[in-house]
């Protein structure tokens, strides 16, 4: 399998064994307990959509599988490759092999192929593993920090989570009393940015002043927004023109400006109270549907919904995400925003922001608070790889934080079907990286 974290950066995967341990930089985030399939673009020797589910109890094997795979009846698919994370093997065999039948059959519906089955404990080093059909294809992974694509990915900036729990960390409010007080503010103060403007040309620049001075904040490490600046900017993105405009920061995927929003957006959800966080939300999602980050655009889409269901961008988002939409297709919303100028530069020299995501996979003592995507995400982070298949260091994390509470927990699933489990997906892109 050879797959590609950035163009012209490629990883050759050679035996089933480097694949399951390259799981978590393909997803950003260790898989426990989960199914991952790979799905294989015709003739077979390119992968690219992803998902990841959780493993159902054994009365919805059929429903979830019947769930998972129509994601893959576009015509430039011809199969999957399906790994288990979890369970133990045992005199009786593999665990969930009634799944796997399942996801087998269900393929067969289709008119896909079931390429190669497998099955590990958890992806660590040392771990077994095995495939389901035949006996003699088993053996302990590798380190997983040692593989080809560990090594792409580290030089292209990736971020790898120790779980998906600790992605999803990221979205969480940095200050619950602040969130309190900003609600408060927001609901005696609803609309801030006309106190010094008469019209609505005046209200819009003042509006787009507000971001472009929170931009500049972050290149100096000023540190999240006080409570003025947290209520503005609340105001600022309300009104569509702007929402707009910060859409088109968001392309390129991996120009320095688009890094640097995707921090300020991931920043503002965690200091704004809903439903004011729900553009954030939608922005970050965004950013990290163009870079590919497939788990952590679902959990910030998610997170916008929660905050403002009728949210339509949000909705229209997770929407295309939910399909595995290819990021290349909605360009358009960026390359429409032309209602408000920003005025907002590249950094100076490309530099970018410091990314509080980046952290090495492994264990995370206290819930270290990286910047995150997936409640782990990141601005300087690449996108996820997408793979072809074939025969063939980050900073420390900064010092940890006890975990902010005063927010509803979200359902650590990707979300619910009738039954099953909603998957997490890693689009395909165009230009070989998801």
């Amino acid at each position: 399998m050879t797959t590609s974290t950035q163009p012209g950066t490629r990883a050759t995967l050679r035996n089933p064994a480097d694949l399951i341990a390259s799981l978590p930089y393909l997803l950003g985030f260790r898989p426990a307990e989960s199914v991952v399939l790979l799905g294989h673009r015709s003739p077979g020797t390119t992968v690219g959509m992803i998902l990841r589910a959780d493993l159902p109890p054994r009365e919805i094997c059929a429903a979830q599988a019947d769930s998972l795979v129509p994601r893959f009846t576009a015509p430039e698919y011809v199969g999957v490759t399906v790994v288990v994370v979890g369970g133990a093997a045992g005199s009786d065999g593999l665990p969930y092999a009634e799944f796997v039948g399942e996801l087998g059959r269900a393929l067969a519906e289709n008119g896909l192929r079931l390429f190669h089955p497998l099955w590990t404990s958890e992806v660590t080093a040392g771990s077994p593993w095995a495939c389901y059909r035949e006996p003699d294809c088993i053996g302990v992974l590798p380190d997983p920090k040692e593989t080809v694509l560990a090594a792409a990915t580290t030089e292209a900036g990736f971020i790898v989570f120790p779980s998906r729990e600790h992605l999803a960390e990221l979205l969480e409010p940095r200050s619950p009393d602040a969130i309190v007080r900003r609600a408060a503010l927001l609901t005696s103060s609803p609309e801030p940015l006309w106190r010094s403007a008469k019209t609505q040309g005046e209200v819009l620049r003042a509006a787009a002043r507000e971001v472009r001075d929170a931009f500049v904040r972050q290149r100096r490490g000023a540190g999240p927004p006080d409570d003025e600046q947290a209520v503005r900017l609340a105001h600022a993105l309300s009104f569509d023109p702007i929402r707009d405009a910060c859409l088109a920061t968001a392309v390129p995927a991996d120009a320095p400006l688009a890094r640097e929003a995707e921090e300020l957006w991931l920043t503002l959800v965690r200091e704004l109270p809903p439903p004011h966080r729900s553009v954030a939300a939608c922005l970050l999602g965004y950013v990290a549907l163009m870079r590919g980050e497939g788990a952590f655009a679902g959990m910030a889409l998610a997170n916008a919904l929660e905050a403002d269901p009728d949210l339509m961008v949000a909705q229209l988002l997770h929407a295309a995400w939910n399909a595995g939409m290819d990021p290349a297709r909605l360009t358009g919303l960026a390359d429409a925003a032309t209602q408000a100028d920003l005025g907002l530069t590249p950094p100076p020299h490309g530099g970018t922001v410091a990314n509080p995501r980046r952290v090495k996979a492994g264990p995370v003592p206290n819930h270290p608070e990286t910047n995150g995507g997936s409640a782990a995400g990141e601005p300087t982070s690449e996108a996820r790889a997408a793979a072809k298949t074939g025969n063939e260091g980050a900073p420390e994390p900064p010092p940890s934080r006890s975990r902010p509470g005063g927010t509803s927990k979200r359902n650590p699933a990707a979300g619910t079907h009738p039954k099953t489990t909603t998957p997490e997906r890693t689009p395909p892109r165009t230009s070989g990286v998801t």
